[in-house]
C-alpha cells in the first residue's frame, strides 16, 4: 500500500504556515484584563504587583525566560491569579515550551469558569496550538471548534482549524470550511488568499490538476506577491501525489545474487557459493476516480538465469477507497512459481494515518492451485511437493512512524504476521502454520536528484507444529536484511529514476536437511549478497 498524500505535503504545509500567514484581525493582545482578572489581581501584595508589572513588560520585549522566572513564584502562591495564569501561558508559548503552556491556559480557563468572550481568546486559540504542537491534533481540532461555535468570524481560528484538518487528512471538512469563509462578503483580501491556497493544496493532494490551478488563479488574482503566492506558485509545479484518471510505472532491475553460503542446501555442497544473475520486472497501474475510490493493477516477477524453478511472479488486482486518513479495499492475487501456478489469493487491506504514524492490516485467503510435483528438470529431485487442496489464513499487521533529523526522513516500522494452513493427507500442513514478529528502519537523505537512502530489517519466525519425520523441536527461522544505495532523478521531478543498491541478507533456520529436498524447499539456512541497478518511470 502506498503512503498517504499528507505526508507527501508535509514540506509544503510546514512552508504554508511558517511563511504565508496573513495578518490578523482578531485581537492578539494583551488586551484588558477582564472584569474578573482585575478582581483576582487585587489578591497580590503591592510588591507582587510590581513584579507582575515587570514581567508583564519583560514579556512584551520578548524577555520570556525573564517573565516565566518571575510569574513561576506567583502561580505558586496564587494559583488562581488570571493575570498571572495568562501572561505565564502566553510566555510559554512564545519560547517553545508547549506542554506548560497547555497547563496555564487549562488553569485560566478553569478558574475564569469557563468564559468564551474575546478576551478569552489567548487562553483558548493558545491551548487548541500547544496540543497542536504537541501531536495532539485531534484536541486541537476539538478546542477550536467549541471556540468558534461562539465566535465564527474569528479567521485566524478558522485558518488554524482548516490547516489542522488538511494535515489530519480530513479533506471534506476542511473543504467545506474554506468554501464557507469564501462565501462571507466581509473576508478579508488576505483571508481569501489563504482559503484559495488551502483549496488549491486540497486539489493538489487529491490529484486535480485542473482545480489547482484555477485556484492558483484564485490566489494570484487576490495577493499577487506574497507568501502564498511564492507557495501556490511552487505548488502549481510540483507533481501530484495522486493524479485523476491513468497513472501508470514501470521498471525493470537487473540483479546478480553473489557469495551465497548455504549452512547447507539441498542443491550445492555446504559453504560453497553461487552467483546467480537475474531480472525484477514490475508494472503499476491505476485509474484514479474523483470520489476517494482508485482501481490498480500491479505485477512484479523475479527471475533468474539459472534457477528458473525458484521464478516468481505476483499479480494483484485491487479497489482501493480513502477517505481523510482511512483506506480500505479488496485485493484479489495470482501467484506463479517456476511454471506452475502456485496459488490465487483474495482478501481485503485496511490502512489508518494519523499524523506521522501509519497502521495497516492485510488478510488473505490463499488456494493453492497445482496438483503436481515440482521437479528440478537438471537434477531430478522434487523442489515442491503437491499443494493441491491446500489453503490458507494470512493476517499481516504493520505499524509504522516517519520521523525527520534535519533533511533526512526516517521510518520506523514493527509488523506481526500470523498464517494458518489447512489441507489433506498429502502434505503436512500443520507444520506451515507460523507466527512471526519484525522491525524495520529505514532513512533517506535527499540532496537535489540524488537520494541517498539505507534500511535494515528483520524477523522472528515460529512455527506452530513439529515435524515428526525430522524435528524434534519447533521450526524456527531468523532472519536480518542490511541493504544501501542511491537513486537519481535525472529530470529533477521523479519521472524517471535510475538506482544502485546493494543488500546482506542472512537466513538462520533450525530446519535444514540435505537428504530431504522436498522438505528443503520449504526454506533453509544461508547468507548472500545480492547487487541491483534498476531503472524506473512514471507516466
Amino acid at each position: 500500500m502506498g503512503g498517504w498524500p499528507a505526508v507527501a505535503a508535509s514540506v509544503v504545509l510546514g512552508a504554508a504556515a511558517a511563511s504565508a500567514a496573513p495578518a490578523s484581525s482578531a485581537p492578539h493582545g494583551p488586551g484588558a484584563a477582564g472584569a474578573d482578572a482585575i478582581a483576582s489581581q487585587h489578591a497580590l501584595t503591592p510588591a507582587e504587583q510590581r513584579i507582575l508589572a515587570r514581567a508583564i513588560e519583560d514579556f512584551q520585549f520578548q524577555e520570556q525566560k525573564k517573565a516565566i522566572a518571575a510569574l513561576e513564584p506567583l502561580r505558586k502562591r496564587h494559583p488562581t491569579n488570571l493575570e498571572v495564569l495568562r501572561y505565564l501561558g502566553r510566555a510559554y508559548e512564545e519560547s517553545g515550551r508547549y506542554a506548560e503552556a497547555q497547563g496555564a491556559f487549562a488553569q485560566w480557563i478553569r478558574y475564569s469558569g469557563n468564559r468564551m468572550d474575546d478576551d478569552a481568546r489567548f487562553a483558548w486559540v493558545g491551548m487548541a496550538k500547544s496540543y497542536d504542537k504537541t501531536g495532539h491534533t485531534g484536541m486541537a481540532i476539538k478546542l477550536l471548534r467549541r471556540w468558534l461555535s461562539r465566535h465564527p468570524h474569528d479567521d485566524d481560528a478558522q485558518v488554524a482549524l482548516g490547516d489542522m484538518l488538511v494535515r489530519q487528512n480530513e479533506f471534506d471538512a476542511a473543504r467545506a470550511l474554506f468554501r464557507a469563509m469564501l462565501a462571507r462578503p466581509d473576508l478579508a483580501a488576505g483571508y481569501q488568499a489563504s482559503a484559495h491556497y488551502y483549496l488549491g493544496l486540497l486539489a493538489w493532494l487529491e490529484g486535480d490538476v485542473g482545480e489547482l490551478q484555477a485556484e492558483g488563479a484564485r490566489v494570484l488574482r487576490v495577493e499577487p506577491e506574497g507568501g502564498f503566492a511564492g507557495v501556490i506558485k511552487q505548488l502549481m509545479k510540483t507533481p501530484p501525489p495522486r493524479r485523476l484518471g491513468l497513472n501508470a510505472t514501470a521498471g525493470l532491475n537487473a540483479f546478480y545474487v553473489d557469495n551465497v553460503a548455504t549452512k547447507p542446501s539441498y542443491n550445492i555442497k555446504p559453504s560453497e557459493h553461487d552467483r546467480t544473475p537475474g531480472i525484477n520486472p514490475t508494472l503499476g497501474l491505476t485509474w484514479n476516480f474523483r470520489h476517494h475510490l482508485s482501481a490498480s493493477y500491479n505485477f512484479s516477477g523475479t527471475f533468474y538465469s539459472r534457477r528458473p524453478d525458484l521464478d516468481l511472479g505476483l499479480h494483484m488486482f485491487g479497489l482501493t477507497w480513502a477517505d481523510g486518513g482511512l483506506q480500505i479495499g479488496p485485493r484479489f492475487e495470482y501467484v506463479t512459481m517456476y511454471d506452475k501456478k502456485l496459488y490465487r489469493g483474495v482478501g481485503a487491506d485496511v490502512g489508518y494515518a494519523w499524523g506521522r504514524w501509519i497502521l495497516i492490516d492485510s488478510l488473505r485467503f490463499k488456494a493453492f492451485t497445482h496438483a503436481a510435483k515440482v521437479l528440478d528438470p537438471v537434477r531430478n529431485t522434487v523442489l515442491w511437493p503437491d499443494l493441491s487442496y491446500l489453503t490458507s489464513w494470512n493476517n499481516t499487521l504493520m505499524l509504522m512512524r516517519q520521523a525527520r533529523w534535519g533533511r533526512s526522513i526516517w521510518m520506523f516500522g514493527a509488523n506481526f504476521v500470523a498464517e494458518r494452513t489447512h489441507g489433506n493427507a498429502k502434505v503436512d500442513h500443520k507444520i506451515n502454520d507460523y507466527r512471526q514478529l519484525g522491525g524495520t528502519v529505514s532513512v533517506r537523505y535527499p540532496d537535489g536528484a540524488l537520494i541517498f537512502h539505507a534500511d535494515l530489517n528483520g524477523y522472528i519466525k515460529k512455527y506452530r507444529g513439529v515435524d515428526p519425520k525430522v524435528l524434534d523441536a519447533r521450526r524456527k527461522d531468523e532472519y536480518i536484511h542490511v541493504g544501501g544505495g542511491i537513486t537519481w532523478h535525472p529530470d529533477g521531478r521523479n519521472r524517471h529514476a535510475l538506482e544502485l543498491k546493494t543488500e546482506w541478507n542472512n537466513n538462520n533456520s533450525n530446519y535444514d536437511f540435505p537428504n530431504d529436498p522436498a522438505r528443503m524447499a520449504n526454506g533453509a539456512a544461508y547468507s548472500q549478497w545480492k547487487h541491483t541497478v534498476g531503472y524506473s518511470f512514471v507516466w
